[in-house]
């Protein structure tokens, strides 16, 4: 494992399961890139997430993709820090909608969904939901495991029905659950998927579990070179974005600065590519914490995505009870 900056760890989680081999990357197509980062502490976090876009590409997994995004979640010691753009191009029905990419799962509950949000066929929103209420009392490894099974059950029928379009199987998806209990210990889970055209059953998934300082980064190259430049705010327009972004944060704590300055970085990724048909503001942002999830941005229209629990049914007592004397 490789140290980077002397301060965070570097490492793919595919390396934690079977690894995407370079045959698997799609011709002609731009690759999505995952960085995985770790830091030891809090006072770390910011040279981190400097670090963390600038980090060689080279040494990163990389899985074919179309479409595009740009996301990064956190696990800290006290709180999740989660943030992706609203880009739903591929989802190939409607590519000048706002996509909702980060839902909520309840008020102690993410997900963050890139790549794979919906098709024709499906919603991976709506399995969230629904191995959410299932599983919820298990734990959130459940959840990331039983949404994995789902929607790569889902994907396998699909090949095997139309097998042209296995191109269309959105391997740059990050599924990621985030979520705290009820003594306040927080949890971080990304569902991966894999491809193997000549298996028996060609889309697999594995679970990687973030510890606290774990950081991950999702996007295209130019995406990610944006965010860096951002962040390590040395050139005119970096340091322009900056010093806006300072002048709108004043008074804030180091904490709310430095959670809302992430978010400004997939924001500035945005702002910087213009003409890309792959990204799009505004940016989703949010912190979850032992008190629960508090939005730092959010579209209006995405509260309506969020699981919410059935209502519980109100009785008027037992039967016996409710039977009026008629005398």
């Amino acid at each position: 494992m490789e140290r980077l900056s002397g301060l965070c760890d570097t490492r793919s989680p595919m390396d934690t399961i079977s690894r995407i081999e370079p045959a698997s990357v799609h011709p002609g197509r731009v690759s999505i890139h995952r960085q995985f980062f770790h830091s030891r502490s809090f006072q770390q976090i910011v040279q981190c997430l400097i670090a963390l876009f600038i980090f060689s590409i080279g040494g990163l997994a990389q899985v074919g993709g179309r479409g595009g995004t740009i996301a990064n979640a956190a696990l800290e010691d006290r709180r999740i820090i989660a943030a992706v753009d609203s880009s739903i191009h591929e989802s190939e029905i409607d590519t000048t909608k706002l996509g909702c990419k980060v839902i909520a799962l309840g008020p102690d509950g993410f997900f963050l969904i890139t790549g794979l949000v919906y098709n024709k066929f499906f919603d991976s929103r709506a399995f969230a939901k629904t191995v959410f209420r299932q599983s919820k009392e298990i734990g959130g490894e459940s959840v990331a495991q039983k949404w994995g099974s789902v929607i790569t059950n889902e994907l396998n029928a699909e090949m095997a029905t139309y097998p042209h379009d296995v191109d269309k199987i959105w391997l740059s998806t990050a599924a990621v659950f985030g979520f705290v209990d009820g003594v306040g210990r927080l949890s971080m889970f990304e569902t991966q998927l894999k491809l193997d055209k000549s298996a028996k059953i060609p889309v697999t998934f594995g679970v990687v579990e973030f510890h606290k300082g774990d950081m991950l980064n999702i996007g295209q190259t130019p995406f990610l070179d944006a965010a860096a430049e951002f962040f390590a705010n040395v050139t005119p327009r970096a340091r322009a974005l900056n010093e806006a972004f300072t002048k709108k944060t004043v008074g804030l704590s180091l904490e709310e600065h430095t959670a809302r300055w992430q978010a400004a970085g997939v924001e500035a990724a945005v702002l910087w590519n213009p003409t890309s048909k792959d990204l799009k503001l505004p940016v989703d942002a949010l912190i979850l914490s032992p008190q629960g999830i508090r939005w730092l941005d959010r579209k209006q229209q995405c509260y309506a995505q969020d699981y919410k629990p059935a209502p519980k049914k109100h009785s008027d007592g037992p039967r016996q009870n409710r039977v009026h004397n008629s005398n």
